[in-house]
């Protein structure tokens, strides 16, 4: 043991977290609704380790490790009637208790979720997206660009070594390798602080791509293509007011 000349015994750590396990199972008994941002999703077999965050207009202002330890049923009725997966970048209303560990310190028990809260925001969301587009006049400006009709160039956008993306590139390099297509594949985070700057870049580096060297009827033949990803609002308005045709923006997803 260490010498000990201050005179103080102080207690020992496992004797605090216990004077906080009850002090939090007398306050909060039960289990709470509590409203939050998933920042990171870790699935392990069926169990599921969130890290749960409070955001402000001066950045994140709360945190705190959840765990759902019989996640499959709620996972499967999120995704029917959401329409999503349960994925970082997501609000979630969620039903708690609070836990205090020997270990793992405190932590939130996740008993339930409310997917129609999800659903909810994200309508809310893609109309006030649709909205700022419409009076900002660049909703359809994509839409009127002319469609390649001789050959195309295709910008793919994803983030690094993506489960799907290797699916993907399979199933282009045919059509590569006979001069139908050229893909250009770009890079980007699609989660976490940095994933907005990091898209904006790559769909700035897709557009500025030079003219081809075969020649072409049309002066804009490339098209985009692009994961999906939550935050539209950071994203929207390039996508829709680039050079280029979007085609897609979404999964590329892969049968196994």
């Amino acid at each position: 043991m260490p010498i000990n000349n201050s005179g103080r015994s102080g207690i020992s750590l496992r004797e605090l977290l216990a004077r906080t396990r009850v002090a939090v199972e007398r306050a909060l008994p039960e289990a709470v609704w509590v409203r939050a941002e998933v920042s990171k999703a870790d699935f392990k077999g069926s169990y599921v380790f969130l890290d749960l965050v409070e955001r402000s207009t001066k950045g994140q202002v709360a945190k705190v490790r959840a765990v759902m330890w019989n996640a499959r049923p709620l996972l499967v009725r999120f995704r029917q009637q959401s329409g999503q997966d349960l994925t970082a970048d997501l609000q979630v209303l969620v039903q708690a208790r609070v836990k205090v560990h020997d270990s793992f310190g405190l932590q939130l028990e996740i008993i339930d979720i409310d997917p129609n809260y999800t659903r909810g925001l994200m309508v809310r969301q893609l109309e006030m997206i649709r909205q700022t587009l419409e009076q900002e006049g660049i909703i359809n400006r994509n839409r009127q660009l002319s469609l390649p009709e001789d050959f195309f160039r295709i910008a793919v956008i994803s983030p690094e070594d993506a489960a799907g993306l290797g699916d993907f590139q399979a199933g282009a390099a045919p059509l590569e390798r006979f001069g139908i297509c050229r893909f250009h594949y770009f890079t980007a985070l699609f989660q976490g602080p940095n994933a907005k700057d990091s898209l904006l870049q790559a769909i700035e580096s897709a557009s500025a791509l030079p003219p081809p060297n075969k020649p072409s009827s049309l002066p804009d033949d490339l098209w985009v293509i692009g994961c999906r990803y939550k935050r539209w609002f950071t994203f929207a308005r390039p996508l829709f007011d680039v050079r280029a045709r979007v085609v897609s923006v979404c999964h590329p997803g892969h049968g196994r």
